[in-house]
């Protein structure tokens, strides 16, 4: 019975002497980076600095990897650039434009020439062209008239204009000519 009490009392005692032992002297133990165990559950270590061992035999045993993190390293090359993605979907419908110009009656465009030849050029919605030198007048009989509808048209000046198709219309003299776009 005396027996027992002593171990009761000294057990935890020598426990406590070795774990605080083993804390203080723990980082002069060797590192050990890789170790075996065996079928019945046994370890042994090597590649730790001082084991004869170098790795584990026999086929009833595997390795185990213990021990501390390593420093992280470089960071790799760049990979190769991937193949261009698919398109898209269809992105939403725009916000409405400004209102066009109101209330200019039936005047279609506008053309100032009068920088160089002192005259006024008009293109009304109903496709005539009209020039002012004192008074309006209907240029050559219609001669210069164009023959789409002025809505379809972007751009006008009188020997040229650009349809919304982005065709070029030009005047040679007689009638007009499509030109069609690049």
């Amino acid at each position: 019975m005396k027996k027992l009490k002593y171990s009761l009392i000294f057990s935890p005692l020598v426990a406590i002497v070795i774990f605080g032992a083993a804390t203080v002297f723990a980082d002069n133990l060797p590192n050990i980076t890789t170790a075996c165990e065996q079928n019945n559950g046994a370890f042994y270590g090597f590649n730790d600095g001082f084991s004869h061992r170098k790795k584990c035999v026999g086929d009833d045993r595997r390795v185990v990897l213990i021990g501390q993190q390593g420093l992280k390293g470089d960071p790799g090359l760049p990979g190769s650039q991937g193949p261009a993605g698919s398109p898209g979907p269809q992105g939403l419908q725009g916000l409405q434009g400004a209102s066009g110009v109101t209330g200019a009656g039936n005047i279609a465009f506008i053309f100032d020439d009068r920088a160089n030849r002192d005259t006024l050029w008009v293109l009304t919605n109903d496709k005539k062209v009209w020039v002012w030198n004192s008074p309006w007048q209907h240029y050559a009989n219609g001669g210069l008239d164009v023959p789409i509808d002025t809505s379809s048209i972007l751009q006008w000046q009188p020997l040229g204009f650009l349809d919304k198709s982005g065709n070029a219309w030009f005047y040679n003299g007689s009638n007009w000519v499509n030109e069609g776009h690049p």
